[in-house]
């Protein structure tokens, strides 16, 4: 159950991240850094194909994961250098 919630609270960030413009781009890059953490901390970066979890769950955690990722490439456009790749290739390799 609280595997889950954590899940909502990414989902929510990765919407927060892709809904709005903000005119504060460092605030946005600030809000991908905790969201990347904490996706880590609950093991989106890491290949859950073996895990004893629904496979709609293990779609979810894939799909979460590289949004971040997609979200990070875009930042790198806006704020050159602040980039958090070299802590997200670490990790799925599809």
């Amino acid at each position: 159950m609280a595997r889950n919630s954590s899940l909502t609270v990414i989902t929510d960030a990765v919407f927060d991240l892709s809904a709005r413009p903000s005119p504060n781009a460092e605030e946005n890059y600030l809000l991908l850094a905790r969201t990347v953490a904490e996706a880590q901390l609950l093991g989106l970066h890491v290949d859950s194909t073996s895990w004893a979890i629904p496979e709609w769950e293990k779609d979810y955690r894939r799909m979460l994961w590289w949004s971040l990722r997609i979200h990070d490439s875009w930042r790198v456009n806006i704020l050159p250098g602040l980039r958090l790749d070299t802590h997200l290739s670490q990790g799925l390799r599809f």
